[in-house]
């Protein structure tokens, strides 16, 4: 995480961030080992925010509103489940361009995406660990196994992702 932050995310955005996550343990923890990071390469977290689960739009727009006025280079998000939609239709409330405070998030994926009211605009950051459009064999076998399943009107996201490798993993442990 250390190259990618000092190379890739600070030199083109800046190093303010303001961290905004769910009220539990992960946004914490990833905030904090955020700060540890940045302060390692001259950077700093001007603010974090923690909202419960089930936060609206509104209470989005405050934090926003907050980063713009502390003049945010990045908005770090570690906001879960239905928040994250909220998140960012607060956001594109705001008419933020991306290009100069993007919404760097660890969460956000294909799934949410596919519920915003919007089309977001290019420039946010998103590292889930999953996507279903990676293009390889095996994952367009998973994808397609997936549909069959489950459907084909949500994307295999993260957590399916997740569930599936250990269940399998689990498995082959029974089996052996």
């Amino acid at each position: 995480l250390h190259l990618p932050l000092a190379e890739y995310l600070l030199p083109r955005y800046g190093r303010k961030i303001l961290c905004v996550g769910t009220d539990y343990l992960f946004p914490r923890e990833s905030n904090r080992i955020m700060g540890d990071l940045l302060s390692e390469v001259g950077g700093r977290i001007l603010g974090e925010y923690y909202l419960p689960f089930d936060a609206q739009k509104d209470s989005f727009s405050d934090v926003i509103r907050e980063a713009k006025s502390l003049n945010a280079d990045v908005i770090f998000s570690t906001v879960v489940g239905p928040g994250i939609v909220a998140l960012y239709d607060a956001y594109a409330s705001e008419g933020i361009d991306p290009g100069l405070m993007p919404i760097a998030s660890l969460t956000t994926n294909e799934v949410h995406l596919q519920e915003m009211w919007f089309e977001p605009s290019p420039g946010h950051i998103i590292c889930a660990p999953y996507f279903e459009a990676v293009r390889s064999v095996r994952n367009q076998s998973f994808v397609s196994s997936y549909h069959k399943r489950f459907g084909s009107g949500r994307p295999a996201d993260t957590c399916a992702e997740a569930a599936y490798f250990t269940v399998f993993f689990f498995a082959r442990a029974l089996e052996r």
